[in-house]
């Protein structure tokens, strides 16, 4: 007899909850639904008891999970959405944890597509924020760290190393408003002291020296105002930009 033929549909009660649907030797066994004490429901498939195959899950909080299953745990592809769809994430579980590729998107238009691990931006992956700030680059734990590129609406950019989610390392600030651009070495978010740059502005004018003071003059020759003026304007913008930084929502999902 065909295992299909062995199943039994009906409603039984267990100690943390109601299960309706199909049953083998006693446990749910087939497809079924499970609405659990605590106030959680599961529609799905099942295997000797344990949450297997595809399915959905609705948390009492109100959050959801539509995919796969292993072991009782959302582990495969999957979509998790928050309470009241101020975020999605559609992508790839690993024991109940946000692991591999994935897309998380938010309600406001912002959105972050790339590598995961253990619930966390690990690996490639491009954040974009809803009034068009973008970094795409590497990341590690949730922070941008290695290589990256950030940008701001109006044409402001950096590229260059990260570490802990600040300029730190070797990068090239350019500003968007006139094209103007220091690249050097960076130490939490500011030109590293002491370090050698160099800053460049149109019609080929360049000025090279430690840290934003540029006191060594490339050719074709600097008027002393473009060194002082420089320098206040990399100071000035090195102390405002964190409040054009992405402000990256926390990725995390509780796990079935």
């Amino acid at each position: 007899m065909a295992d299909d033929e062995r199943l039994s549909s009906t409603r039984v009660r267990f100690d943390d909850g109601e299960y309706e649907g199909q049953l083998r030797a006693g446990q749910p066994h087939g497809r079924g639904t499970y609405t659990y004490a605590e106030g959680g429901t599961y529609d799905g498939d099942w295997c000797e008891g344990v949450r297997e195959g595809t399915g959905a899950f609705r948390f009492a909080n109100g959050d959801g999970y539509e995919g796969q299953f292993v072991g009782g745990t959302m582990e495969g592809c999957g979509a998790y959405v928050i309470a009241g769809g101020e975020q999605r994430y559609e992508g790839q579980f690993v024991g109940g944890k946000k692991e591999g590729q994935g897309v998380d998107l938010w309600a406001d238009g912002s959105r972050y597509e790339g590598q995961y691990k253990d619930d966390m931006y690990e690996g490639g992956g491009t954040y974009a924020d809803a009034n068009g700030a973008c970094y795409s680059g590497s990341w590690v734990a949730d922070c941008k760290q290695g290589w990256g590129v950030d940008t701001w609406p109006g044409g402001t950019r950096y590229e260059g190393e990260w570490m802990n989610t600040t300029f730190h390392g070797r990068g090239t600030w350019t500003f968007g408003q006139d094209g103007a651009s220091w690249e050097g070495a960076w130490d939490a978010d500011l030109p590293q002291c002491g370090a050698i740059g160099t800053w460049r502005f149109g019609g080929g004018l360049e000025v090279r020296g430690e840290g934003p003071d540029g006191v060594e003059i490339c050719q074709p020759a600097a008027p002393t105002k473009w060194r002082t003026a420089a320098a206040a304007a990399l100071l000035e913008h090195s102390s405002h930009r964190r409040s054009h930084l992405p402000d990256i929502p926390p990725s995390h999902a509780p796990s079935a």
